[in-house]
């Protein structure tokens, strides 16, 4: 029993790899940047169906905010010892710049027909993923300057108590209970919309391919001569249609499947 459930898990591997997502996944949202996230995370039969880097502006904002401060500083008190908080706020924004531009050059999120990625991290890399079967909702978080700036945060929500994901600090990673974030994205409401459709989807394929397994598990144990009716086999397969399991063009797919058996 164990090698057949083994060969049917194969078999629908197999399936989910050769599958295309231009056909099967609605067009991709504005952001995306191709090969920016790492392919030594993927797992076999794992396609990436979107992946961009984080907005710059979203990480060195505050930092280049600093620095010009300091040079309002220079410029108005430079024959006063306040040039002194002047030169401390110009040095520590531009170092504060460089690193956060390489903080964001470093960071990467992807969208599969899998998980949810994200990559990060500056003197150290971080990876995390999250389930699509584990997401239990997502939000968009966009204060004043990050609308009008034209980038927010996208939480993908999951059930569990601690161990959060974020993109930009560890602190935030430790405290964000269960969400995963993806700070600094561009258009993040476009991109929630794309990530709901594409979960969605990969959550009907998962039960349509759990249920094939089964069938193909049954009808190998119960060998040719107990295999079940084609009716029976093709009113489950309608069910599963009306029950929006699965969509009408994966129907067509298993019906033909169907009527081809011996």
């Amino acid at each position: 029993m164990k090698q057949i459930g083994e060969g049917g898990r194969h078999m629908v591997q197999q399936r989910a790899s050769t599958q295309s997502p231009q056909t099967a996944y609605p067009q991709q949202p504005p952001g995306f940047t191709a090969g920016v996230f790492p392919r030594e995370h993927l797992i076999p039969g794992e396609i990436v169906l979107w992946e961009a880097r984080p907005a710059v502006i979203a990480y060195v904002l505050g930092s280049i905010v600093a620095a010009v401060i300091g040079l309002i500083i220079l410029l108005i008190f430079i024959y006063s010892p306040l040039i002194v908080f002047g030169i401390i706020f110009l040095v520590l924004g531009s170092i504060g710049t460089i690193i956060n531009y390489i903080r964001a050059m470093r960071t990467s999120f992807a969208l599969t027909n899998r998980r949810v990625l994200t990559q990060y991290g500056v003197f150290s890399t971080r990876f995390a993923d999250c389930p699509h079967d584990k997401i239990q909702n997502s939000a968009v978080i966009r204060p004043f300057f990050q609308t009008i700036l034209g980038y927010g945060t996208l939480m993908f929500s999951t059930a569990a108590w601690s161990g959060g994901i974020a993109s930009r600090s560890r602190s935030k990673m430790m405290g964000a209970h269960g969400g995963v974030y993806w700070f600094g994205l561009r258009d993040p409401a476009e991109v929630k919309r794309y990530a709901e459709e594409v979960i969605e989807i990969t959550k009907r394929q998962a039960k349509a391919q759990d249920y094939e397994m089964m069938a193909e598990v049954m009808d190998a144990k119960l060998g040719a001569q107990g295999k079940r009716p084609i009716e029976e086999r093709l009113a489950k397969a309608r069910q599963l249609r009306d029950d929006n399991t699965i969509t009408q063009d994966e129907y067509e797919q298993m019906r033909k499947r169907i009527l081809m058996e011996p």
